[in-house]
């Protein structure tokens, strides 16, 4: 028994994401008041049709403080790279950072990976994993950034984590930063049958994978629930 059994093709995960990007190119809120991820969607979207690999990024415009008013920007990125018909990484990034006279402050990043079982001579990680901060990406590496107090050198420690996609990231930067438009997205019925599906291919089939191994006599007073995450 396998965490990731269940986790999407490489066909299908690559069907799955140019989903959201046309949604999101389509979509007259995205086109009206996040115009940046409509334009990069939709040049994206066309161009990834028959590519291999799928490698895209973005940001959108967030109010980190309701009260202030203070805004900032959460940049988003998404690498899937394949090899043979097989997965070689797949990682999502969330960045926040703020904006002040032209000023920018890293405030938080994260990564969400997908990676198989370590070989023999790198460190244990688990399958799912969700890892603070890490390396810039996307345009983050041309932007006058402060992020000295970040070291993305560090890649310990990983955390067991879901799957990710890029429509399920999106809606968490959406409900974390819920300004009038955020909402107006996140409770349309379009976008919450999109939701809908990224956790029926992804959420769905992992948490049932964590089910049936707790519930599974066969691995009692042999695993814990840590190794399964660890791909054993």
């Amino acid at each position: 028994m396998r965490i990731d059994l269940g986790y999407p093709s490489p066909r299908d995960l690559k069907k799955n994401e140019l989903e959201t990007l046309q949604y999101i190119k389509d979509s007259d809120v995205f086109q009206s008041y996040y115009t940046t991820i409509a334009s990069d969607a939709s040049v994206s979207y066309f161009q990834l049709q028959n590519a291999p690999s799928l490698n895209f990024s973005s940001n959108l415009d967030i109010c980190l403080d309701q009260r202030s008013g203070k805004m900032g920007c959460a940049d988003i990125g998404l690498v899937i790279k394949t090899r043979d018909g097989r997965y070689e990484q797949v990682s999502y990034s969330l960045a926040i950072h703020s904006k002040d006279n032209k000023r920018y402050r890293l405030l938080r990043m994260y990564h969400f990976d997908y990676a198989l079982p370590a070989a023999a001579s790198r460190q244990p990680h688990p399958v799912f994993h969700l890892q603070y901060a890490g390396g810039l990406f996307g345009r983050l590496r041309n932007l006058p950034m402060q992020h000295a107090h970040l070291d993305a050198w560090l890649s310990e420690p990983r955390l067991f984590f879901m799957p990710m996609s890029l429509a399920l990231l999106i809606n968490i930067v959406f409900k974390e930063f819920p300004d009038k438009t955020a909402i107006e997205v996140i409770e349309r019925s379009e976008w919450r049958d999109l939701i809908r599906k990224n956790e029926k291919r992804l959420l769905i089939p992992y948490f049932r994978c964590c089910h049936n191994f707790i519930n599974s006599i066969n691995n009692l007073g042999k695993l814990l629930t840590n190794d399964f995450y660890y791909g054993n």
